[in-house]
């Protein structure tokens, strides 16, 4: 009786922690607080337009030079897998890579779990535009964010 009592607890122990390991790594689309750039989006595109490098052959059609870039924000901020999901072209593509990979550490995005926060790896996606130099980009930019 007492070796059937032992299997039994060392199964629900083992069943215990591959639980929490596969709930650590999952990538959570929606959570209770978002991730936070430093100083909230309009700061991160100020850093998007400060260290972007356009390349020579973008689209002057506004609606044809964005691309659209997922990445995790991990539970200690830092910012892994970027990837494109939609793109301009392949130059386009590995500079919004490069700008991504150079972003610094994010607050942390979680949810409420019984009562207690709880960071979680969470996914962002972010518009990235092209422009011909960075007073375009501010300017495009800036205008996102004002208010009527």
């Amino acid at each position: 009786m007492k070796k059937v009592l032992l299997l039994v607890l060392l199964c629900f122990a083992y069943a215990t922690k591959a639980q929490k390991s596969t709930e650590d790594e999952t990538i959570y689309a929606t959570v209770d607080t978002s991730p936070i750039f430093p100083n909230g989006y309009e700061a991160l595109y100020t850093f998007i337009c400060e260290n972007i490098k356009p390349p020579k052959d973008i689209p002057t059609d506004k609606r044809l030079n964005k691309v659209f870039v997922r990445f995790v924000v991990e539970k200690d901020g830092s910012v892994t897998y970027p990837e494109i999901i939609r793109g301009v072209s392949d130059e386009c593509n590995k500079e919004t890579i490069r700008v991504i990979n150079l972003l610094p550490k994010w607050q942390a995005g979680g949810m409420m779990k019984y009562g207690i926060w709880k960071p979680l790896r969470v996914y962002i996606t972010v518009p990235v535009a092209f422009f011909q130099n960075k007073t375009d980009c501010e300017t495009s930019y800036s205008q996102s964010f004002k208010r009527n």
